[in-house]
């Protein structure tokens, strides 16, 4: 069987089905939530063979209270988990870590502060793998029903698969693990950014989550359990519209060593057994690797992917940044994580990144010695930046989606910012006129010259205020205008 999810209207799904069965018995109330939810248009992840259905994924987004036995959940943003069912016949964990993995992935990007899914006690597989991917017994609900959650601000980063999708902010080691093409698009196909236009999530629920690479230990020796490391695709063919790049991005769960200087230190059959389907080798091929003097296994669990359809959150992200901090261009590409302190709520400007004939980027010193500086970060900034930080792979807090041991390129977030523009149906203006934005609202606000040169990193007050002399023309008409009514008050009352 093909593991092929896709999107279906439940519209277009028998819900005469045997697979429903089971859930109509448990749940009276099946028929009548499933017809409602076909007449308002909504949609489930599904698994379909031959007109069968074998997986089922449904949720929502819902912020309402929660009544449990003895306690009662307030009501903040959740996701729903409002069915998940595998078909018996399947028997593949891996198309259940799949669904979650889907499910996990839909929460982290709406930034709702829950999951949740309500499971009976008899449901012990699928209790038991929620519990994997660090989902928590909240309390019973009064019909009988487990609540298990997930809460972002509560998340286990001593396990990836607890910790999943998230990444641990712990981690200090970073690597890349190279790939062949032919070897990377069985194993990751849904990373291939290059001319796939499909739901990335469909593919990796199919595939699952949890990956092996099969090496020798010369390529793996410097690399630990716990380290995050970029998926890097080797491109070996002849079209210019692809090239070799860093896919996506994992989490080491576990290194086994298999041979050692022709020393089996697993037998052949644990060997197979541990690879199972996880790798991109048929067992026959993983037999012949088995001969081999030495044979390493890397398991990783796959945490996303850098993608050109699925970066919508980074460039919200970046611009609104910019535009509540007024950076200069190659300022807010520079930006490392050393760079902020969360506990101070400050940013520091400490380099600036500029892009060299050819292309390439070049780091160095920020514009100006004044350009050095620290700036406050207003608390919608600093939530922003705590969330990416979640899920950052790099030094960089904007680094470069094919290269992210490199900061994004000045002239890649122009092109963007048209970009935008362009599909607003908005008229175009300079990168550098956003940080005009700022500046005049902060003048308008009330910010003195000083104050906010400081934070622009201009050398002096009077250079701001020349710049932004139309601001302050009309800030001393209103002025103006105070103290004249002042004054005829003053008149009046004499």
């Amino acid at each position: 069987m093909i593991n092929k999810l896709s999107w279906v209207p439940f519209s277009a799904i028998n819900l005469a089905d045997p697979f429903f069965d089971s859930l109509k018995s448990d749940y009276p109330e099946f028929n009548e939530w499933f017809d409602k939810k076909a007449k308002q248009g909504c949609q489930a992840l599904t698994l379909m063979e031959n007109g069968n259905i074998y997986a089922f994924l449904a949720m929502k987004k819902e912020k309402e209270e929660i009544s449990l036995e003895n306690i009662r959940l307030p009501a903040i943003e959740r996701i729903k988990i409002s069915t998940l069912k595998l078909d018996d016949s399947i028997g593949n964990q891996r198309l259940g870590e799949g669904l979650i993995g889907v499910a996990l992935w839909y929460w982290q990007k709406s930034r709702a502060e829950e999951i949740y899914v309500t499971v009976y006690e008899k449901q012990e597989k699928l209790i038991g793998l929620l519990k994997h991917f660090g989902f928590v017994c909240a309390g019973k609900k009064p019909d009988g029903e487990l609540l298990l959650l997930k809460n972002r601000k509560n998340i286990d980063y001593s396990d990836a698969y607890k910790a999943f999708p998230f990444l641990s902010p712990q981690v200090n080691k970073g690597g890349i693990i190279p790939i062949q093409d032919n070897f990377h698009d069985r194993l990751f196909p849904y990373s291939d950014s290059f001319y796939k236009n499909e739901e990335v999530e469909e593919t990796t629920a199919g595939n699952g989550i949890t990956k092996i690479y099969v090496g020798n230990p010369y390529s793996a020796t410097h690399y630990s359990e716990g380290e995050i490391v970029g998926i890097y695709r080797i491109f070996n063919g002849p079209s210019k519209s692809k090239r070799s790049a860093i896919t996506s991005f994992c989490t080491i769960t576990k290194i086994i060593h298999v041979k050692r200087n022709g020393t089996s230190l697993m037998s052949q059959l644990e060997y197979l057994e541990k690879a199972g389907n996880k790798t991109v080798f048929s067992r026959e091929e993983l037999c012949n690797i088995y001969k081999g003097r030495n044979v390493i296994m890397i398991e990783m669990v796959y945490n996303g992917f850098f993608d050109r359809g699925h970066n919508v959150p980074y460039w919200c992200d970046f611009f609104y940044v910019e535009v509540m901090t007024g950076l200069r261009r190659g300022e807010i590409c520079g930006l490392k994580w050393q760079d902020i302190s969360f506990e101070e709520n400050k940013l520091q400007v400490k380099r600036s990144v500029s892009v060299k004939k050819g292309g390439s980027v070049s780091i160095g010193e920020t514009k100006t010695e004044t350009g050095v500086r620290s700036i406050l970060m207003p608390p919608s900034v600093a939530d922003v930046l705590q969330n990416r930080k979640q899920t950052a792979i790099t030094e960089w807090v904007f680094p470069n989606f094919m290269h992210p041991e490199q900061p994004i390129s000045p002239a890649t977030a122009y092109r963007k910012l048209k970009i935008i523009l362009k599909h607003a149906g908005l008229p175009l203006i300079r990168f550098h006129d956003l940080r005009h934005t700022f500046a005049t609202h902060a003048t308008h606000g009330g910010v003195d010259p000083k104050t906010l040169a400081g934070i622009l990193g201009h050398t002096n007050a009077s250079f701001t205020l020349d710049t932004y002399t139309h601001v302050t023309s009309d800030m001393q008409k209103a002025a103006s205008n105070i103290v004249g009514n002042i004054m005829q008050n003053i008149m009046i009352k004499e």
